[in-house]
């Protein structure tokens, strides 16, 4: 149901109709990495978090999640995926993305991510 205070719009709104928020990236660490202070070099204005009420906060608006793991450490991935999940109900298609892990086990530099 469409309230005043809700800002979806409401369900059928044709998206040529709907206003486009600015999507979040949010890094989000595991034991790895342990909890992130603060985004890798090239990645400012990302926010880094464990997962848990601030990546569930985070998650309520469009936004981009990259696990900060290199492979190893897949119960991140899945638990992850399950806020996504959560909050990913009733929205549109596309609205939240769980990118690929940060790297594999195999490499020995994290992958770099282009600006």
């Amino acid at each position: 149901m469409f309230t005043p205070g809700n800002t979806r719009p409401p369900p059928g709104t044709p998206r040529a109709v709907r206003k486009q928020e600015p999507r979040e990236t949010v890094l989000v660490g595991g034991h790895e990495r342990g909890h992130v202070a603060a985004a890798p070099e090239g990645l400012e204005g990302a926010r880094a978090v464990a997962v848990g009420r601030e990546l569930y906060a985070l998650t309520l608006r469009p936004a981009v999640v990259v696990p900060l793991t290199l492979g190893r450490d897949m119960r991140l991935v899945a638990q992850i995926a399950q806020v996504l999940r959560w909050n990913g109900r009733g929205r549109e298609p596309g609205e939240l993305l769980l990118a690929p892990p940060l790297g594999t086990a195999a490499l020995s530099q994290p992958t770099r991510w282009a600006a």
